[in-house]
């Protein structure tokens, strides 16, 4: 046995001066496993492109949706602020004059204008009569 040739239980590996190998062997596990590594691997161009335009398609897609979601929720929750805050105006509006009109004040000093609360007033008048 040369120094270029090794024997491994039931195969021997020979390697020429081109550094090419040739394996001989019994063990049909050691066959398959070579067979399927130094087979030349074709690449499918037309499934590459057809999986590859999926992926982004499917990418492209998704990304379109988030973002048109998230303008009409966006705009959802900007109309709802501004319902709650017109609502928010107008029991601030409504809270102010039932306090107006349930209290004593002064309208016009100089000509002696002046409110009561309404409750009053309707007593007063109700009682003119």
């Amino acid at each position: 046995m040369s120094l270029d040739q090794k024997k491994f239980s039931q195969t021997r590996v020979s390697i020429n001066k081109k550094d090419n190998a040739s394996i001989e062997t019994s063990d049909q596990e050691l066959v398959q496993a070579i067979t399927i590594g130094v087979n030349n691997d074709t690449l499918d161009v037309k499934k590459l492109i057809l999986w590859s335009s999926l992926g982004v398609g499917i990418v492209a897609s998704l990304v379109i949706i988030w973002v048109f979601t998230s303008q009409i929720l966006f705009q959802q929750s900007k109309a709802n602020a501004t319902a709650t805050g017109t609502y928010y105006a107008i029991e601030k509006l409504t809270d102010d004059a039932n306090t107006h009109i349930q209290s004593f004040g002064v309208l016009d000093n100089e000509k002696g204008v002046y409110h009561i609360p309404i409750d009053l007033a309707i007593d007063k008048l109700t009682k003119d009569e």
